[in-house]
């Protein structure tokens, strides 16, 4: 029993102090400097030449789509139709791990627009106004998502379309995502549905060790590595001693 118990303080005094070493490697790292500038060259007097105009700065759009007032509403609710959608995301992930979170309009004169889902997750169908273009937004403070499709996308009356997004959890707890889901008129968005779905983030028993390490004093863990590879090393000793 003292001899397994030396090798588990062996192992884990090595890991804890390999691992502050990577960390204090990593802080000490060398920032290359910037160079200096170059001093300028002293200037010697000649014919001052006539400005060049100013060149405009090129314009900035403010932003991808602008929402619908209240008299552009009315005109564009009449081009829309009702159309089954369909979106799954799942009720508990890990914390670190990727998963997907899919919606799909179906405009094709189904009655849903489930059974294009992966089937994975929590799915919750419904319904909604969409006319010859339509887009989707999903956010969350409390994730990482990146789009595998895009946003905009044209309603087809062949094949349901449908939207997807990698995301990775950044907390543990409760936490909420929002689909929002647009009918387009050129640059107009006309808001027709949207979902909040609150997803449980887990951490497992190594994720904790992990973020414990993370917070933790590099230097301590190398003290306290050190001191386990010390204390298992005595234990060896007495007991080959025996």
């Amino acid at each position: 029993m003292l001899r397994f118990i030396s090798v588990l303080l062996i192992l884990g005094g090595l890991a804890a102090a390999g691992f502050a070493g990577l960390r204090l490697m990593a802080d000490d790292r060398p920032v290359a400097a910037s160079q200096p500038a170059a001093p300028a060259p002293e200037s010697t007097p000649t014919t001052r030449a006539a400005a060049p105009p100013p060149v405009p700065a090129p314009e900035i759009a403010e932003s991808s789509f602008e929402i619908m007032g209240t008299a552009q509403t009315r005109d564009a609710a009449q081009a829309l139709r009702e159309v089954p959608i369909a979106h799954e995301a799942p009720d508990e992930v890990i914390m670190g791990e990727t998963f997907e979170v899919t919606l799909a309009i179906d405009a094709t004169g189904a009655d849903t627009a489930a059974r294009t889902l992966p089937g994975q997750g929590n799915i919750v169908e419904g319904d909604a106004m969409v006319g010859a273009e339509a887009k989707a937004l999903l956010t969350g403070t409390s994730f990482e998502i990146e789009s595998l499709s895009p946003e905009l996308q044209s309603v087809s009356e062949f094949a349901a379309n449908s939207w997807r997004w990698r995301v990775q959890a950044k907390a543990e707890g409760r936490h909420d995502l929002v689909l929002e889901i647009f009918a387009m008129d050129g640059e107009r968005a006309l808001p027709v549905r949207s979902y909040r779905d609150t997803v449980t983030v887990q951490v497992t028993t190594v994720g904790r060790l992990v973020n414990a390490a993370n917070d933790a004093n590099p230097i301590v863990m190398l003290l306290g590595g050190i001191g386990s590879i010390l204390g298992g090393a005595l234990g060896v000793f007495r007991f080959f001693r025996r």
